[in-house]
């Protein structure tokens, strides 16, 4: 092996991993399509080395479940309203067994210990940044650290996947430099999931761990001056810091079941995905779709709004069908299993215990993690789990004595053949993929752009996003259609009848188009309400609803849609039943809004609460109001 072929592999996977951390908020689309792409191209290039001799593939049922939920995930694609975010979800969601298939088929322990090497490094920086955030940055992230990830949860439940290899490390360790750099790792990660403030984390941590220690007790023995070091530098943190006080008092809210706590707020979360079951227990929605429906199916008092369920399993029933958690937890047990066998086979105080161990209780504190939050749908705990899972794999082969089976190819089958055979689905499905995150790229320079009004810009922009998706993304084509539909409210007066006929042809195509790809689209219904308004009745096409009807639809789609909400408000003033527009806006009061328009909102909201002498709720709005103005100053109103 070369230097270039040893060093390329390592250097894909580690990007496509800081890809995945989302660093830079901002760069969500690029970040994501990069690591799906880095972590696909790695899988390329390491299935085409020594393609000659074939692949051993391990004949397992841990193998045979993790494909068949792989499987699964790539069918919700096909039976899902929208097949294109599916598509995407499928992608997000392939880091994971990619990661898991291509380390455990093609075992290299040196390019394993240069990555887990350099993942060592990165995991310092993380843990020293989180404190930074915690104790100095309190007012930017409210005393929880949460960059890069954005959730702190998730942040936490990655610190965790290194905590507990850090602690393989110590036991591992034979030089004392090592075991003291491996101690302080330790106390600097314990740091981090505490700084995150994150208590699913936290007391996952406080399962497992002592669990892990304990069946490695022998090694614990040889060196418990030194985890005993790191149990001292973790009662530092807690008691001569406020890292134990917030972590206490998240804890206590939780115990106590306080109103305002997002862990309280999940039975909610929970009893509106237990809605969407009801309609799609046997098939599911299809990979990635969960945030679409919700909106349409949570209950009034979820004012949050969540883009996840808060549990995974169920989110996988949701999205997947019944089968979803089924090879779930059919794959938990058959890991289970075979940890059990391989753990009797070794001799206490072996180094194979740990190479088991640590990675299977590390994961199996990100599982029970996962029943009250959603790290299976994060892109970097699914590349280190990944690892680790690999990791597990390959040791617990080498201890039951894996048996597999080689699948070759046809002698006279050329060398270059046959890495086309392995590369073109790569290839094919990335040719999918790109193009369509690329179109996302263009869609939300076009609304920048809409937004500044450079016209020329726009359309520019939304003529490459179409392309580039083969028009199949419903986000340009409802962003079109504010065009005519912005036309004919505005500057209708100056318009001549085949102006106005051709504006109303053109935004009916585009959000016609945009539903039949997309048919929970609340904005598409929302542009047409907005068009059998302001256009001409008579150049209507035909089959056409009324806007209420319109409005209506959205707001069965998304209770948030705020836009929808306020225009069929001003349709029941205007039919003189101010009661039933009272009432349609004062049930949204607390939700929680992203959109900028929802200062009109809030502005009426005072008013009308003013008017019927509620001064509590109108001081409220006028605070709410407010505070909106601050958040979206820099930016204009859509």
């Amino acid at each position: 092996m070369t230097r270039a072929s040893f060093t390329f592999p390592v250097l894909l996977w580690l990007g496509a991993f800081i890809c995945a951390l989302y660093f830079k908020n901002e760069w969500q689309v690029e970040l994501f399509m990069s690591a799906v792409t880095l972590t696909f191209i790695w899988g390329g290039v390491v299935l085409c080395r020594e393609i000659k001799e074939g692949l051993e593939v391990p004949q397992s049922w841990v193998w045979r479940l993790f494909g068949a939920f792989w499987l699964l995930v790539f069918i919700s694609i096909l039976h899902s309203d929208i097949t294109k975010l599916s598509l995407t979800g499928f992608a997000f969601f392939s880091v994971f067994p990619m990661s898991f298939f291509i380390f455990s088929l093609r075992p290299d322990g040196l390019q394993l210990r240069v990555i887990g090497s350099a993942l060592g490094v990165i995991f310092i920086v993380l843990s020293v940044w989180a404190l930074i955030q915690f104790f100095f940055m309190v007012e930017v992230y409210k005393g929880q650290a949460r960059h890069p990830l954005a959730n702190p949860n998730s942040l936490g439940a990655l610190f965790n996947l290194a905590l507990f290899s850090g602690f393989g490390g110590l036991l591992m360790a034979q030089k004392k430099v090592q075991k003291i750099a491996a101690m302080v790792f330790c106390i600097l990660l314990l740091g981090g999931v505490m700084s995150t403030g994150g208590r699913g984390a936290f007391l996952s941590m406080l399962v497992f761990m002592p669990l892990m220690l304990f069946f490695l007790r022998e090694r614990v023995k040889q060196r418990w001056p030194y985890v005993l070091g790191v149990v001292l530098g973790a009662v530092a943190l807690y008691v001569m810091t406020s890292l134990g006080n917030v972590m206490m008092a998240r804890i206590a809210n939780t115990l106590t079941f306080a109103d305002a706590d997002i862990s309280n707020n999940r039975y909610n979360i929970w009893e509106g995905g237990l809605a969407i079951l009801r309609d799609h227990w046997l098939f599911g929605t299809g990979i990635g779709t969960f945030f679409l429906y919700y909106q349409g199916y949570r209950i009034p008092a979820e004012v949050q709004g969540v883009y996840h369920v808060h549990s995974d399993p169920l989110q996988f029933w949701i999205e997947l069908g019944v089968l979803g958690p089924i090879l779930f937890y059919a794959l938990l047990i058959a890991v289970l299993a075979r940890t059990m066998q391989a753990y009797k086979k070794t001799k206490s105080g072996d180094a194979a215990q740990l190479y088991i161990l640590v990675p299977f209780f590390a994961l199996a504190a990100i599982v029970l993690h996962a029943h009250v939050t959603f790290n299976f749908y994060n892109l970097s705990i699914l590349m280190g789990a990944g690892l680790l899972l690999g990791v597990w794999f390959i040791k617990t082969g080498e201890v039951l004595g894996q048996k597999t089976k080689r699948m070759g190819f046809p002698d006279k089958m050329t060398v270059p053949f046959r890495q086309f055979l392995v590369i073109f689905p790569i290839v094919g499905f990335l040719f999918l993929f790109v193009p369509y995150q690329l179109s996302e790229l263009m869609v939300k320079s076009a609304r920048e752009k809409m937004i500044r009004g450079d016209l020329e810009g726009f359309a520019a922009d939304i003529t490459t996003a179409n392309a580039l998706s083969q028009y199949s993304n419903y986000r340009a084509f409802v962003l079109s259609a504010n065009i005519p539909v912005t036309l004919l409210s505005q500057a209708q007066a100056t318009m001549t009848a085949k102006q106005k006929r051709d504006a109303v042809e053109q935004a009916h195509y585009y959000l016609k188009t945009a539903l039949a790809i997309n048919p929970r689209s609340a904005s598409a219904y929302y542009y047409y309400g907005q068009l059998v308004q302001v256009a001409p009745a008579s150049m209507l096409p035909d089959g056409l609803l009324s806007a209420e009807e319109y409005y209506t639809r959205a707001l069965e789609l998304d209770v948030v849609h705020i836009g929808s909400r306020l225009e069929l408000a001003k349709i029941y003033e205007r039919r003189g039943d101010k009661e039933a527009a009272y009432a349609l806006l004062d049930h949204a009061f607390e939700f929680h809004f992203r959109t900028a328009n929802v200062m009109e909102y809030y502005s009426k909201m005072a008013i009308m609460y003013l008017e019927r002498g509620e001064m509590a709720k109108h001081r409220l709005a006028l605070a709410r109001l407010q505070e909106k103005r601050q958040q979206f100053a820099p930016q204009d109103q859509e």
